[in-house]
């Protein structure tokens, strides 16, 4: 029987580690909302990727020591969102990015969005 277990979260930092903000996300430099103690992406078209130190998933360590099968992405956003999925291993002593997965999505506010990771037919170190 399969299961569904979360195995972790996306993670945003405190305010207060705003100077470490590429650790967490990299591309888009959000503004900090110091009352609310949240960020502002100022752009509408900005990126965020979370192949970074905090939010990076790492793949092979998983699929080598549990029995994990599927792999999916949950988020809960607000608006029309382009998601890409991506993946990264080394190879021939260089790390090399492939593009899973795209699609454009409509997320309503506060209702958790599921989005299915394609079969994962490498041995991919991060995700």
């Amino acid at each position: 029987m399969k299961k569904n277990v979360k195995l972790q979260n996306v993670m945003f930092p405190t305010v207060a580690l705003y100077g470490h903000w590429k650790i967490f996300f990299g591309k888009t430099k959000p503004i900090a909302d110091y009352l609310k103690n949240s960020f502002i992406f100022p752009k509408r078209n900005c990126s965020c990727d979370f192949a970074t130190y905090f939010n990076s998933f790492s793949y092979r360590k998983w699929k080598t020591y549990t029995n994990m099968e599927d792999l999916n992405l949950q988020l809960v956003l607000n608006g029309k969102f382009n998601i890409t999925l991506t993946a990264y291993m080394e190879e021939y002593g260089r790390v090399k990015k492939y593009f899973l997965d795209e699609q454009t999505v409509i997320a309503e506010k506060n209702k958790p969005l599921d989005i299915k990771y394609p079969p994962l037919d490498k041995d991919y170190t991060i995700v």
